[in-house]
């Protein structure tokens, strides 16, 4: 007989084929352990209590390497998985309707962090959504006209978004980017529903042909730089790297008798 240990999550591990079905009760084990410890630490961000819970199994005699390495994984598979990503467990004081009292800024940014890391959302990305939170609390607090603080609901976001265009004259590209952050934030972190968003105002998308050099300009190019700037440039150049791809490439990623570039975490 199955171990009665969060049962929805260990049929859900069968049914998704996720784990063996013999090793669903031990999933299911090391999530109910770090449910009850994470109750006990709602003060401290969900990553950092992840990493203290396997520190703490770690200590422990009794338990090995491969179960500490279990007891991650099994954490790792609950949030993103059988979760969906969703962390409003973790912070009781999460309202489930459609709009909250504005929380601090600080404690946003910190459920931002969260969220993100455990999603594995490269930096670049996280500061980037960062950023749009902070412009857009400056903008919530600039608008605010009553002194009782205000209700967030999806009606600032659109009128955020529409400000943007308005106002500030953005780009599409830039007010998608504003979208994607923000609603992040609504649905990971406030637990808003944003609902239909089809009456902003959308920024124009301007039409113009990209701007590339010919190809004696980069012979030119390549004819002033020297030793390791020149192979990356040329790297850069032939393979269509990003910057940080090129920054994070190793001797290892070349396989040079079949002509590859083997690009990590792109």
């Amino acid at each position: 007989m199955r171990d009665m240990i969060l049962p929805e999550f260990q049929e859900f591990l069968i049914a998704k084929k996720l784990v063996p079905e013999k090793y669903a009760k031990f999933y299911a084990h090391w999530v109910s352990r770090f449910l009850s410890f994470s109750n006990q630490n709602c003060d401290i961000l969900l990553e950092d209590r992840v990493c203290q819970f396997l520190g703490k199994l770690g200590s422990h005699n009794d338990i090995s390497d491969w179960q500490v390495q279990q007891a991650d994984r099994a954490i790792k598979v609950y949030i993103n998985n059988y979760l969906d990503g969703d962390c409003s467990i973790f912070y009781p004081e999460k309202r489930n309707d459609n709009s909250t009292p504005q929380p601090e800024y600080k404690d946003v940014i910190k459920k931002m962090h969260d969220a993100l890391r455990l999603r594995h959302y490269a930096y670049r990305t996280e500061r980037t959504y960062i950023d749009w939170i902070r412009k857009f609390y400056r903008y919530l607090d600039d608008t605010r006209e009553d002194s009782q603080g205000l209700v967030l609901e999806s009606k600032h976001l659109k009128a955020f978004l529409s400000h943007l265009a308005l106002k500030r004259r953005v780009s599409a590209s830039t007010q998608n980017q504003a979208f994607n952050a923000l609603s992040f934030l609504y649905k990971h972190i406030l637990n808003i529903d944003i609902g239909d968003m089809s009456k902003i105002v959308r920024a124009k998308r301007g039409i113009r042909l990209p701007v590339v050099l010919s190809v004696d300009e980069v012979h030119a190019l390549f004819g002033v730089i020297e030793g390791a700037n020149l192979l990356m440039v040329q790297l850069l150049y032939g393979s269509g790297m990003r910057l940080m791809e090129l920054a994070r490439l190793r001797v290892k990623d070349i396989d040079f008798e079949s002509g590859l570039v083997i690009v990590r975490s792109g």
